[in-house]
């Protein structure tokens, strides 16, 4: 969780409450996490609800988070202490340090902390915090109406503007011998001749196969084959589809 580096000793420092020179001693610490992974984040409406007491009130709501954390300090510092403590014994003597930055914030935002020094003057010890904002939800900022194009890339270049974009011939892009037979097809009534052509030749292909499988039972039925000179085996009704399909293929 966190990592502590060897306890500084300081010069003495005046005690906040006796006001009298006390050693001093610095225990740096470090967090193995993004700031951002910290138990303690609030909501931060206005500038008062970033404090001390708000830090301290996010605390007590993490108690067991805060309790390892002084224990995790004793241990890695149990060789400095002339006597064994224990974390409600530290408990007692600690106050709590939050520089706020000078800059201003935007609220509604989010603020997640994490202690980054520990200084024992005397019988206090303080504990030093640093912070982090981030929005609550997601914002687009302003921009100016001039500087709204997105640029896009034309013929390998990036163009800014509307203005500098050049206008596009499809003529001159390249295709192959399929695409520009369908690119050719520019009027309807082309494409629906087309389209008749097509289906016309479906019908002939499914005329032959029918035709075939009449022959086939009539072999298999009778024993001989019909010939085209067997002019009394078409009817009227064959002969107008026929002519139908002959009309088709012309097309």
């Amino acid at each position: 969780m966190f990592s502590f580096q060897k306890p500084k000793y300081l010069n003495k420092r005046v005690h906040p409450v006796t006001k009298k020179p006390e050693p001093s001693y610095q225990f740096d610490m470090d967090y193995k996490s993004d700031i951002l992974d910290s138990p303690l984040s609030w909501l931060v409406r206005d500038k008062e609800s970033l404090s001390v007491s708000s830090l301290e009130q996010e605390l007590k709501e993490n108690q067991v988070w805060w309790n390892e954390v002084v224990s995790e300090f004793l241990k890695a510092n149990a060789s400095y202490f002339s006597k064994p403590y224990t974390a409600q014994q530290i408990q007692k003597i600690i106050r709590h340090r939050l520089e706020l930055n000078s800059g201003s914030l935007e609220y509604p935002c989010c603020v997640s902390c994490i202690p980054f020094r520990m200084e024992l003057v005397g019988s206090v010890m303080f504990i030093d915090w640093k912070y982090k904002t981030f929005p609550v939800g997601i914002h687009i900022p302003d921009e100016d109406q001039d500087n709204t194009e997105f640029p896009v890339e034309v013929n390998g270049k990036l163009i800014q503007t509307n203005e500098d974009i050049e206008e596009w011939d499809p003529d001159e892009v390249p295709m192959d011998g399929d695409e520009k037979e369908e690119y050719d097809v520019k009027n309807g009534a082309k494409l629906l001749d087309k389209q008749r052509v097509r289906e016309a030749r479906l019908k002939a292909k499914l005329a032959v196969y029918r035709a075939q499988q009449q022959m086939n039972k009539f072999y298999d039925k009778y024993g001989d084959e019909v010939s085209d000179s067997d002019s009394n085996a078409t009817t009227d009704v064959d002969s107008e589809e026929e002519e139908e399909e002959d009309e088709e293929l012309q097309m």
